[in-house]
Order: C-alpha cells, then structure tokens, then sequence
C-alpha cells in the first residue's frame, strides 16, 4: 500500500527532474541517487528504491526545489509580477514554504496586494487586513489546545479537569482506606474506617459497592452497614446478591436491613431473580427477604415457584408411597426375578427420594408466608386461589 502511494506521488507529471522510465512503460520523475545496484528517486519529501534491472532508461532533469532556487536568484527584490508568477509556480509545485516565502515578498513590495494577502490567509474588516488569528483575538478568542474558545470555556475546561483529577485521587485514597478496613490489626481497622468517614460519600459509593464482592468479612460488613447509611440506590443489586448468597448469616441480614433503608423501587425484582436458581436454600433466602417487601411485582414469580415446589412434593409423596408398597411385599429385579422381603425388615426410604423433601417442605411454607406478608391473603397451597386474588387486585 505504501510502495503503491510512493509511486503515485513520483510517477511524471508536468514538472521537472530526473526522469525515470522503467521497463513496464511507467515514467517516474524526482531527484535520483545512485545506491549502486539501485537507485533512490525522491521528491516532495517521498522515496522509493529502486533495482536498475527494472530500469530501461534515466535522463537527468532538475527537481522543482532546483528551479525555484535558480528562478528566485535571478529576479530583483522589488520585481513584483516576477515574485507573484513565482509564487504561483510555486503554489501549482505544492512547494508549500516557497510558495508562502514568495506571497510575504510580495506584500513587502505592496502590502495591498489582494491576491498575496488571501493566499496567506488574510481577510479584510473594515479595509484592514487581518490573519484569521487576528480576527479570533478581536472577537475576544483565545486558542486552547487547538481550538478557539472563549476565556470563560477554557477556564471551565481546566477547572472540570482539575476537579476530575482531584476525584480520581480521592477515589484512590478511598481504595487505599477501605482496602485497610479488611486488616487483621484492629488498630488498623479502626483508622481505616476514621479516615473514610472524613470523606464525603459521593467519592465512596463506586469503591463501596465494589467491595461487596470481598472475601473480607470486615470489609463487607463495614460497607454494607456504610451504603445502608447512605442509602445508595446503585448498591441495591449488590446488596440482593449479599442476601441470597453470603456466606454469613449475619451480613445477609444486615444486608436485607441495608436493601430496605436503600429504598430502591426496583429491589424486590433484584431478590426475585435469585427464584430460579438449582439451590434451594438460595431460593428460600430470596423468598423470605421478598416477604420483607410490600411489592404485587413478586406475587407471580413466587407463585409460579410455589406451584413448581407443590407439585414437586406432591409426586415426592407418591413416589414414597410407592416405594412403601414396594418394600412391604417384594422387588422386582432386572432379570425379571421377584424377591420376597422379609416382613420385619427396616429399610431406609430416604435413599429413594432424588430430592430432599424436607428442604421442599420449608421452601413451600416459606412461600405461604411471604405471600401471606405481601398479599395480607392466605389461600395456603391453593394456587388457584391466590391467582384469582391476584387477577383482581392487581394495578
């Protein structure tokens, strides 16, 4: 690509230089350099090498950079046409320096002169001529970082930057405290926690709910008690997470009394996603937090689970009858033997039950009694009942 783009730029056109023809037709022009098995063509700043073997003929020429200099040599200081058709030639070469250098010459014979002063970017207001960073200035413009502002703009900008880098470094001061609060040194822990409460909360909310996810248990017991206090709204995902699934049972609570102080509208949907996890004793963490809340969202989930969990014990129970009249009389084997049991045989019936009953049990009561909560209703297992309930009442 960049080889494609260099031949482009040297391929002839109606200036001069040395002209090189190779061997494919291409006429290439610039200034060359004889490398030996090769050559360097440049011009305009660009270069390629090139292998002789692909080269038919050269003939020398001069690069416009030459012509311009022995052009400018030969013309007098106060030669004006000369100068401008100069700096024209220069201006169709794309000799941007000499073209610019040509203009200024002429304008120091005649600092009127039109056509010099709009090539060097000048623009007339009120019979004066003006560089466009002339025009900025009087309309009370200052340059910023490429740009034109107003004062007032750039003032703004570097103190939005300075305020920004003021936060950036409490917000690291922040991490360093809080990651102390976690310290086996009590001493540590306490000045930890007096560092933190002297910075303003805005600066702590992000931090705090990161360090949910700690493996501290101080860490996470002083920010769920912190972003309880400060009734953070983005904490409340976080905190329903440390409900369901912390592993002490005293910061679940305390994060279940942090989620209500926190008052955010959507945290009994926070809790009810956690329904439809495999673990049951997730499932039943959510469900007795969801009873905490007075919000008809959950009344569906709940009861979708509750008919899932009535069912599932209601086959667990003929399943264990089933198994009973099985093991009172005989077993059939695979073979097709049939095995007589011996009458006063004891055998254990809970390893034929594929889930623990007991678990389902409270998971259904506990169901009951959120709904109980919410709804002020009790229809008990009856999941006909508490929909017609719902169909009525709900908003």
């Amino acid at each position: 690509m960049v080889r494609s783009l260099l031949l482009l730029i040297l391929l002839a056109s109606p200036v001069l230089g040395d002209e090189v023809e190779l061997k494919n037709g291409n006429v290439l022009q610039g200034k060359v350099t004889d490398l030996g098995d090769s050559i360097r063509l440049t011009r305009n700043g660009a270069s390629i090498v090139i292998p002789k073997n692909r080269i038919q003929a050269i003939r020398p020429g001069k690069i416009p950079e030459e012509i311009y200099a022995e052009r400018s040599r030969a013309l007098s200081e106060d030669d004006l046409e000369g100068h401008l058709a100069l700096a024209r030639w220069c201006r169709d070469q794309k000799l941007k320096k000499e073209t610019q250098h040509e203009f200024q010459v002429v304008l120091g014979i005649n600092p009127d002169h039109e056509e010099a002063r709009k090539a060097l970017g000048y623009q007339k207001v009120k019979d004066t001529w003006m560089t466009f960073e002339e025009i900025q200035k009087e309309k009370g413009l200052v340059k910023f970082r490429g740009k034109w502002i107003t004062p007032g703009e750039r003032d703004l900008q570097l103190a939005l930057e300075k305020q920004k880098a003021l936060e950036k470094e409490i917000t690291r001061q922040v991490r360093k405290w809080l990651a102390k609060t976690g310290a086996s040194s009590e001493k540590t822990r306490v000045a930890a926690k007096e560092r933190l409460s002297s910075i303003e909360d805005r600066y702590k909310s992000e931090p705090y709910i990161r360090a949910l996810a700690s493996s501290s248990r101080e860490k996470r017991t002083f920010v769920i008690s912190e972003l309880g206090r400060m009734k953070e709204p983005a904490a409340a995902k976080g905190l329903a997470r440390r409900v369901v699934w912390d592993k002490v049972p005293e910061l679940r609570l305390a994060a279940l009394e942090a989620l209500l102080s926190v008052g955010h509208d959507d945290a009994p949907l926070f809790l009810a996603a956690w329904l439809k996890e495999d673990s049951v004793h997730a499932r039943i963490r959510a469900e007795e937090a969801l009873g905490r809340f007075s919000d008809l969202r959950t009344v569906l989930p709940l009861l979708g689970l509750l008919s899932r969990v009535t069912r599932t014990i209601q086959w667990l129970e003929q399943y264990q009858k089933q198994i009973s009249r099985t093991l009172r009389g005989s077993l059939l084997l695979r073979d097709g033997r049939r095995i007589r049991i011996p009458p006063d045989l004891l055998l254990s019936l809970e390893g034929f039950l594929p889930q623990d009953r007991k678990n389902l049990v409270l998971e259904r009561d506990t169901l009951i009694a959120s709904l109980r909560t919410i709804t002020g209703k009790d229809f008990g297992e009856d999941i006909s009942g508490w929909n017609n309930w719902y169909r009525k009442n709900q908003k």
